[in-house]
């Protein structure tokens, strides 16, 4: 986007810019140094405003200029002050950016047939850390999406650094920025610098570094520095290791050495134990007729735990919003056509982009070409957002590639899906009955 910008002046300055912080309100952006964070904001606001608002697709939000030095200081004061209050907001805001979710610890993940021996060993590495690290080097759990991977990772990552083993957690888009952001202002042996202090390195979804050959090799560097110096690695992907394509010789291997292990779709009965656990989770219902639950586990088979969730959600909102009673066959035709089993995961293969944003577009009467578009018109921006969900969470396509075929950004297409998802967890019976129809179309 910033070199489509005409003026060449203004794009020397934006390529020295990076986003920090998003929300809703407003979008926390920072320059190397003061002099250039001052000479943007008083020269080419205008510009900067007119970037944020095409990869934000809304214009209501307010930018704060900082710098990266402000940034550092900042970091710094965290560290050295957790108790005082401002920092605690700054914490957040980190634990956001690092893609970090406070609800995936171990006392909240439902352990089946399924997902048993990834669980335990995950345990284990926490338990008897010193130990597992010389045999589980790296551990690899692998998974189609929605299955926990992430969750359990995450919970490795929390009680780590809770035993005072200094972990990291990332995910592949993460690294690839803090890689990019390295590269450009100190060179790639500073990267590495980054994590000499750690005991511990998560990376989630690794299958992201395909064909990104300057990835893979400092990534491998990494890797072999971690193992040789008898730190653990703890990495996730969407397949085996041996099916990763395109790359670094040798990588694919040296991963090979540890220990890899899948997680499956949940059984009935660890539906069952899903559903409820979901429903007190999200929305304090406790008391849960055996019948509706029974109805939704036996009525999905070979689908990730985001689907109950979301199914969970539907009904949560009939019941808080609609006056539904949890014992009337009103709820169960209520999201009847969200259940069906011809509707799943498992049919994902026979599905590819274009087909997707094609139904997404007839679906709603309007144009490819407009959603590859500019237009911020909302019954425009609408079918992007759905459509890029779908390619998301159906496809397991990386925001950048998403972002390329929508004449977009990688962080455009975050928030696009962040929107719709959050749309969802809020129960909008609306955009999940869309989400549902198109799906069943597709």
């Amino acid at each position: 986007k910033i070199k489509e910008i005409g003026n060449q002046s203004a794009s020397h300055w934006l390529e020295q810019m990076s986003i920090e912080t998003i929300s809703q309100e407003s979008v926390n952006i920072s320059f190397p140094n003061n002099f250039i964070s001052s000479f943007v904001q008083q020269n080419i606001a205008s510009v900067v405003h007119e970037l944020l608002s095409d990869v934000l697709e809304r214009k209501d939000f307010t930018i704060n200029y900082l710098t990266r030095e402000m940034s550092n200081t900042v970091q710094e004061i965290v560290e050295d002050a957790s108790t005082v209050q401002v920092s605690k907001v700054i914490k957040k805001q980190r634990f956001k950016r690092s893609g970090l979710n406070n609800k995936y610890v171990f006392d909240k993940y439902i352990v089946g047939i399924h997902n048993e021996m990834a669980a335990s060993v995950s345990r284990l590495i926490v338990d008897q850390f010193e130990k597992s690290k010389e045999v589980y080097n790296p551990f690899i759990i692998h998974s189609a999406t929605g299955l926990g991977k992430s969750h359990l990772v995450q919970s490795i990552h929390y009680d780590l650094n809770k035993k005072g083993v200094k972990s990291i957690y990332l995910t592949s888009e993460r690294f690839l920025e803090m890689f990019m952001e390295s590269t450009r202002q100190s060179g790639k042996h500073s990267f590495l610098e980054n994590f000499k202090d750690f005991q511990t390195i998560i990376i989630d979804d690794i299958q992201f570094f395909e064909g990104k050959k300057a990835t893979q090799d400092i990534f491998k560097k990494l890797f072999l520095h971690m193992v040789n110096n008898n730190k653990s690695i703890i990495l996730t992907l969407d397949r085996p290791i041996e099916k990763l394509n395109v790359m670094t010789e040798g990588l694919v291997d040296d991963m090979s050495k540890g220990l890899s292990l899948e997680i499956t779709y949940p059984d009935f009965l660890t539906r069952i134990e899903i559903i409820k656990a979901k429903f007190y989770q999200n929305h304090k219902l406790q008391v849960i007729p055996d019948n509706l639950i029974t109805f939704i586990a036996s009525r999905f088979d070979n689908v990730n735990v985001r689907v109950l969730e979301g199914i969970v959600n539907k009904v949560a909102f009939a019941y808080k919003h609609l006056n539904y009673s949890l014992e009337s066959d009103k709820i169960q035709k209520f999201i009847e056509p969200e259940v069906k089993n011809e509707v799943t995961y498992s049919h994902v293969s026979q599905v590819n982009i274009k087909k997707v944003v094609n139904e997404v577009a007839a679906y709603f009467g309007v144009k490819v070409s407009d959603l590859q578009g500019k237009s911020k018109k909302r019954e425009i921006t609408l079918p992007r957002q759905i459509a890029v969900y779908l390619l998301k969470d159906m496809l397991n396509l990386s925001y950048e590639t998403i972002g390329e075929y929508f004449n977009r950004t990688a962080v455009a297409s975050k928030y696009s899906y962040a929107t719709v998802e959050k749309a969802l967890d809020k129960g909008d019976n609306n955009i999940a009955r869309k989400i549902s129809e198109i799906r069943e179309i597709i």
